[in-house]
């Protein structure tokens, strides 16, 4: 996060700036341009001016200090956008996540947009939504038979019974109990911060598209294998048949070895 202390009336702000162009969608540290506080409905509202340092265009957000009793005695108040004008970014997920699971990108990136508007409080709840939506599409992927089950189970039930091994499990245990800490009344890890819970879903992905990249190479080098044994053998039984038709000995002897071939490079 790029933070900057702004003075504006003789108050003193450290501000969230933006961090991502409207325009040319470059991550930025953006030059602050103009500043002024304005008022509505009795709040105090704080509007910045920005410019790009990429594409030079301007991006302004909006930041909120309270009714004027609450303004007058605050300084240094850390303070985020509740809105950045044209700056509702997405981020962007790989095929294999896509394919895997769009609801969780749809989910993650509506939650991605509300952070940007300032809504503090509702996007923890939205990044652990998203995150159940992929651990549970991801284990109906590789077990569909047990598609009901798994829409049925919890979050860490399904990462205890589905998670591919044991090092992505306890990564995918630990991102679904930092993420119900921001879904339920009471906090039970109070050191970790949202950025947290981001940076272990963006974990999680890794090792899930990891995984699914891996299982799709392996199963394009078996199909490969098997394409190119089955045309040996067709070349040998086409070249090697004896007046029976059926495939020689020494014939045989070459089919057998490129099929016990076959099978030690795909196990």
């Amino acid at each position: 996060m790029n933070k900057e202390k702004i003075k504006v009336n003789n108050n003193s702000f450290l501000v969230i700036k933006p961090n991502t162009c409207s325009i040319c969608k470059c991550g930025i540290d953006p030059k602050t341009i103009n500043k002024f506080i304005y008022k509505y409905n009795d709040i105090n509202r704080i509007i910045v001016t920005y410019q790009c340092p990429i594409c030079d265009d301007l991006i302004f957000a909006f930041y909120e200090i309270g009714s004027d009793s609450y303004y007058e005695t605050i300084n240094d108040e850390i303070l985020h956008p509740f809105r950045v004008i044209g700056n509702n970014q997405t981020k962007n997920f790989s095929d294999e996540i896509k394919e895997v699971s769009k609801r969780f990108v749809d989910i993650y990136n509506d939650t991605y947009i509300a952070e940007q508007a300032g809504c503090k409080e509702i996007i923890g709840v939205g990044y652990r939504r998203a995150f159940e939506f992929l651990i549970k599409d991801f284990a109906i992927k590789y077990n569909p038979n047990d598609a009901e089950k798994i829409s049925n189970m919890t979050l860490s039930q399904c990462v205890n019974c589905y998670s591919p091994d044991e090092e992505t499990k306890q990564l995918l245990l630990k991102a679904s109990w930092i993420g119900n800490d921001f879904a339920h009344y009471k906090n039970k890890h109070k050191d970790i911060k949202l950025d947290d819970l981001k940076q272990l879903i963006m974990l999680s992905l890794g090792s899930i598209e990891s995984y699914i990249k891996k299982k799709n190479y392996i199963c394009n080098i078996e199909k490969s294998i098997r394409k190119y044994a089955f045309n040996q053998i067709s070349i040998l039984h086409l070249g090697k048949s004896n007046p029976n038709g059926f495939i020689s000995s020494d014939g045989l002897s070459q089919v057998a070895f490129y099929k016990i071939s076959c099978n030690i490079m795909i196990q």
